[in-house]
C-alpha cells in the first residue's frame, strides 16, 4: 500500500511510493530515480487505514497563491532529508500556504463516518 504520491514538475508525470516491506521506510531509490534533476511535490498522502482514506490539496481557503488559482500549496519533500539507519529517507515539510484536505474520511481513529481529515501549517 503506497504512503505517498510524488509529482514531478518537468511534465507533471505521478508516482506512487510504497514501503521497502511492511512498516518499513519508503522505497526512496526508486522516487529518487523518478524525480531524477526535477522539482517534485507530494500530491496525496494516503491513509494507512485501508479504508480509502487520501489527504489531497485543499481547494480556496484563507492562503491567497496566484500561481495556482489560490489553491493551497503541495509540500516539498525534499526539504527535509535525513539518514535514518543508513538508508535515506524524506520527511514532509508543511511551509505556510500548505494545506491537504479529505472531508470523506472514515473509519480513522473512530468508527465515526464522514469526519474530516486535515493538516496545515501557518504562521
Amino acid at each position: 500500500m503506497p504512503t505517498h504520491q510524488v509529482k514531478r514538475a518537468s511534465d507533471i508525470a505521478v508516482k506512487d511510493n510504497t514501503p521497502v516491506f511492511a512498516g518499513n521506510v519508503t522505497n526512496e531509490a526508486t522516487q529518487d530515480t523518478f524525480c531524477a534533476g526535477a522539482t517534485w511535490v507530494i500530491s496525496f498522502i494516503y491513509g494507512r487505514s485501508g479504508h480509502g482514506n487520501v489527504l489531497t490539496r485543499a481547494a480556496p481557503g484563507g492562503f491567497k497563491n496566484p500561481v495556482a488559482n489560490d489553491y493551497e500549496n503541495l509540500a516539498s519533500i525534499t526539504a527535509t532529508t535525513r539518514d535514518l539507519n543508513g538508508q535515506k529517507v524524506y520527511g514532509v515539510y508543511i511551509a505556510p500556504g500548505t494545506d491537504y484536505y479529505n472531508d470523506k474520511i472514515t473509519d480513522w481513529h473512530s468508527k465515526r463516518r464522514h469526519s474530516g481529515g486535515f493538516m496545515r501549517y501557518s504562521r
